[in-house]
């Protein structure tokens, strides 16, 4: 039970940076930027769900055991340092929304050297994280629905970027991979 709790305390965490962020660093209101915030958070905290409701949505994949429980937080920890460092990295080019902020400049350093969607890349492997620690299918099934609906986000952007930086994006997407490094 106490590795569940570490990794709501990580959720917790990049919630709390997240918030700060949207109040100190964002070109937009606040109010305009905590609305993506709530869909982070809520999207993450739905694998914990059946351990509220139990049932079905609960079925157990394997049984809790310590290996689980240490990769598990391991992963969870490494993957919201890794979407804190992304978030960091973006600075004032930040949204929680698909679009082009005032001055914006192509980031491709840091852990944009690595992937180009690292806090998507740090979030969905805190989830996998989180998922091996909870040990429910529901968990796991659920990171690839958020996959398949952050790859889309990612295309979004990513058309976005290569209309805003017709010559830079292209040449950085051919060299960097989306969401695995030197993967995809």
């Amino acid at each position: 039970m106490l590795s569940i709790y570490i990794t709501i305390a990580f959720w917790l965490l990049v919630s709390l940076y997240w918030t700060i962020e949207a109040k100190i660093d964002s070109q937009k209101s606040f109010r305009f930027e905590i609305v993506s915030l709530l869909k982070l958070v809520c999207s993450a905290l739905i694998v914990y769900f059946p351990l509220l409701i139990g049932g079905w949505f609960a079925a157990v994949f394997y049984p809790a055991n310590d290996w689980t429980d240490a990769i598990g937080i391991v992963l969870c920890a490494l993957g919201i340092g890794f979407a804190i460092w992304g978030r960091n990295a973006l600075g004032k080019n930040w949204s929680g929304k698909v679009m082009v902020q005032k001055e914006h400049s192509l980031t491709k350093k840091g852990p944009y050297e690595l992937v180009r969607h690292p806090q998507y890349a740090g979030l969905l492997l805190a989830l996998v994280g989180t998922s091996l620690v909870l040990g429910q299918i529901f968990g796991f099934v659920w990171t690839l629905v958020l996959l398949v609906g952050i790859a889309a986000k990612s295309k979004q952007e990513e058309k976005l970027l290569t209309k805003e930086f017709p010559s830079e994006y292209p040449a950085y997407e051919r060299t960097v991979k989306m969401l695995i490094p030197f993967i995809y």
